[in-house]
């Protein structure tokens, strides 16, 4: 199984009502809780009380009067006498591509505004900022009605993206999108990020990688990496997946 080591914090609770009136105390108690539901990744549950006791350093008493207060505002719920995190499921979502395309343009949008944005360059290993500055411009042209259709990721991309779960770079949208054609195999992506991610426990930000796993599946369905064969008839890794091999140790 896949490991992983973050989830997700929504900027939302710096003005939920029940996050601020919970005291510093318990406020820290439930980003715990977050991460050990996350972490669990059995749909919002929480370990054992017992367990979270001695994870959190403090007595099981102490705990169960904080879970109860956590309860007591909507944040924490026990069902069958077990701990979960309301609403985890719902907040821990895979994003659709809509969601991500819209996050995407907020975010050139707030470069934009806010003065400066860092693109890599083709070649080299130097990168070019770009700033803006103030001027007397009108930002509402006519001509720039349709940039936010026209700055949508074309379809393969966006199946890419919603398939890995990962929005990569410009420069390497470009390259995906190379590599990707005009058409994808979705079955073939989603089998190739399976073998890569949840079977080799690979990093999804491998994005060479898992189109190498692709290109092989699109091209035939049967293809699995543990039956490629090597000209001395033995199996030989990738370079892709020496690296990936090299970064999960």
């Amino acid at each position: 199984m896949a490991s992983y080591y973050w989830l997700k914090l929504w900027y939302e609770i710096l003005d939920d009502s029940k996050m601020g009136m919970l005291s510093d105390r318990l406020y820290r108690r439930c980003i715990e809780c977050f991460a050990m539901a996350g972490e669990l990744r059995q749909n919002g549950q929480l370990p054992e009380v017992e367990q979270m006791a001695w994870r959190l350093r403090t007595s099981l008493e102490h705990l169960e009067t904080e879970l109860a207060a956590l309860a007591d505002v909507g944040i924490l719920s026990q069902v069958d006498g077990q701990w979960l995190v309301t609403n985890f499921v719902k907040r821990q979502a895979k994003a659709t591509t809509a969601e991500r395309v819209a996050r995407h343009r907020e975010r050139e949008k707030k470069r934009e505004y806010y003065g400066s944005e860092t693109l890599p360059k083709r070649s080299g290993n130097d990168s070019v900022t770009i700033r803006y500055t103030d001027k007397d411009e009108d930002t509402d042209k006519d001509e720039d009605t349709d940039k936010d259709e026209e700055g949508a990721p074309p379809a393969p991309i966006a199946i890419f993206c919603d398939t890995v779960g990962q929005w990569p770079s410009p420069t390497n949208m470009e390259i995906i999108a190379d590599r990707l054609g005009s058409e994808v195999d979705k079955a073939a992506l989603e089998k190739a990020f399976n073998i890569w991610v949840v079977d080799r426990q690979y990093a999804a930000t491998n994005y060479s990688g898992i189109l190498d796993y692709y290109e092989n599946i699109k091209a035939n369905s049967k293809w699995h990496p543990d039956t490629k064969p090597s000209p001395n008839g033995s199996q030989k890794e990738t370079a892709q997946e020496r690296i990936a091999r090299m970064e999960a140790r």
